[in-house]
């Protein structure tokens, strides 16, 4: 079961980072990715392809002043 954020998301199992974000109408501007405890480079977004039983956090940065 894939996992993004604690929420089963098994329908993007083979799409991308960027796929996930552009569905989810985040930017990847002020994003970071982490994939199985490994943080993924956004250059990657793109490339990198979700699996079955990946656990995914995503974590926006908000900017505040």
């Amino acid at each position: 079961m894939l996992l993004i954020n604690s929420e089963p998301m098994n329908a993007f199992i083979g799409r991308s980072v960027l796929e996930f974000l552009s569905w989810r109408g985040l930017s990847d501007a002020f994003i970071a990715v982490e994939i199985n405890r490994q943080i993924i480079p956004k250059e990657s977004f793109s490339t990198t392809l979700f699996n079955d039983d990946d656990t995914v956090e995503i974590i926006c940065f908000v900017r505040g002043g």
